[in-house]
Parts: C-alpha cells; sequence; structure tokens
C-alpha cells in the first residue's frame, strides 16, 4: 500500500479484521467518546467535551470543527469512498452551522453527536465496506433532494409574499 492509505477491510497478518486491530480506528473511537459521550448526566445522558466547548461563543464552534475534522482525516487517510466522506462531512456541517445559533445550537450539538456519528460511519465501512458506500450515496441523494425541496419551497413562499405585498400596494394606491 502506498503513502498514508489503509485498507480497513484487509485482514491483519493475524488474520483479524482490520476494523478490530486498527489503532487509528481505536483512536478515532476514544476521540468521537471524549468529545461526544464522556460527561454522565443525571438521568442516564451523556454529553462530551465538545457539548462543554461548544458554550464558548465562536472559539467553541471553531475549536468543536477543528477536533471533528480529525475523525474526517483519518477516513480520507484510509482511502475511504467519496460517498462516504460526504456524509461524514455533512454531519460535521450539519452540527458546525446549527451550532453557531446561541443556546439551541449547543443544545443541538448534545444531541446530534456528529463525531459518534462519524467514527460508527467509519467503522461501519471497515466492518461492510459495500453497504456502507451504498447506504451513504442514498443518504446523500436524500439530503439533496430535501435540500432542493428547501429552496423551491423558500422560493415559493417568496412569490407568495411579494404577490401580497403588490396587491396590498395596489390597493392602497387606488
Amino acid at each position: 500500500m502506498a503513502g498514508t492509505e489503509r485498507d480497513l477491510t484487509a485482514p491483519n497478518p493475524a488474520g483479524e479484521p482490520a476494523a478490530q486491530a486498527d489503532p487509528a480506528l481505536a483512536r478515532v473511537d476514544r476521540l468521537a467518546w471524549l468529545l461526544d459521550n464522556s460527561i454522565p448526566l443525571p438521568g442516564g445522558y451523556r454529553i462530551g467535551v465538545d457539548s462543554l466547548v461548544g458554550l464558548v461563543p465562536g472559539l467553541g464552534d471553531a475549536l468543536g470543527l477543528g477536533t471533528s475534522s480529525y475523525i474526517f482525516l483519518q477516513a480520507w487517510r484510509a482511502a475511504v469512498p467519496g460517498a462516504v466522506l460526504l456524509r461524514m462531512l455533512l454531519n460535521v456541517l450539519i452540527e458546525a452551522v446549527i451550532g453557531v445559533i446561541p443556546v439551541l445550537g449547543d443544545l443541538f450539538d448534545m444531541v446530534w453527536k456528529s463525531n459518534t456519528r462519524n467514527a460508527t460511519l467509519l467503522r461501519a465501512y471497515a466492518a461492510q465496506p459495500v453497504a456502507t458506500a451504498g447506504s451513504s450515496r442514498w443518504f446523500l441523494w436524500a439530503a439533496v433532494l430535501v435540500v432542493l425541496g428547501l429552496v423551491v419551497g423558500c422560493l415559493w413562499l417568496g412569490y407568495l409574499a411579494l404577490a401580497a405585498t403588490l396587491g396590498l400596494l395596489a390597493q392602497l394606491w387606488s
């Protein structure tokens, strides 16, 4: 294998799947746990360091995005297919974009847990590469359709608002 790329699906010399023996996957799992689930709350729910750091406006979101990038980088170095990488990137971007909303973004971050989602995707790819890549492609197509629907819906609402405003103006001037 050339460079820093790793085949997460190939067995190692001991015969066990790389997904079980790869230290990079173990580091990704530990980081995801630290960022998303390391702090127990009453009632059995868990949050992570990312949720606490995210409470600091601006800086917390930037640090969270930076640490989430490590998991994405590990997937990229492992030559994970583009569909899976895009799905991981989408998980991080959703958390980053909604995370900038004061209070609501912090609450969303505690529930969304993009690092755990991405670690799970990376581990799923290592165990079942074809199935994970296929489901990621379907997920991305669904996301594209949702975004297109939102854009069309916003344009339609804008048209309706403009038509209503012009109708009111026409009545006022007549």
